[in-house]
């Protein structure tokens, strides 16, 4: 008799007394759903920006080949290295898909890559013919594209910025 009273009055206490259907707990589970809808949208910003570390690397690698010079072999073999090191990490940038947040900043990014890459394709050309006026040449064209290029990724890391800034004050409200 007791247990069938108790069967009974158990689920009337818990549906009365609101143990475990709490408010709290529905909004936790929409800050869980919120940090994982944030997470896809980062996934981009992420990629790029681990990307543009790898490509500086290959940068600064490229300028320090080049301070000991093309004259050797050697050298040549490393700049082509180098060059197509770099050529794979910008190809990779231009297949990232971007959320509709960045798709103007990747425009810039890919424009850019695009134009790095033919000047490296110049510049290999031109270490290759031991040519020093086309090496200046095609090294000059890369100011304008490095430029937007920057601008890009910098355009990139302040939305990425601001995603976070709005995330951080969401969770804190």
């Amino acid at each position: 008799m007791k247990r069938k009273a108790l069967k009974l009055a158990l689920p009337v206490m818990l549906l009365i007394g609101g143990v475990g259907c709490g408010s709290n707990a529905i909004d936790e589970e929409h800050a869980i759903v919120s940090k994982e809808d944030a997470k896809k949208e980062d996934i981009y910003a992420g990629n790029l920006l681990q990307l543009n570390k790898e490509f500086n690397t290959i940068i600064e690698d490229l300028a320090i080949a080049e301070e000991k010079g093309y004259s050797s072999e050697s050298s040549k073999a490393e700049f082509e290295e180098k060059f197509k090191q770099a050529k794979s990490v910008t190809a990779q940038m231009r297949r990232l898909a971007p959320s509709s947040k960045y798709k103007d900043a990747h425009k810039k990014v890919s424009q850019a890559t695009a134009a790095i890459d033919k000047s490296f394709n110049k510049q290999l050309d031109a270490i290759k013919q031991e040519n020093s006026t086309k090496l200046k040449e095609a090294t000059d064209s890369m100011n304008e594209p490095f430029d937007k290029y920057l601008e890009g990724i910098s355009d990139v890391n302040d939305i990425y910025l601001k995603e976070i800034e709005d995330i951080a004050e969401t969770l804190g409200k």
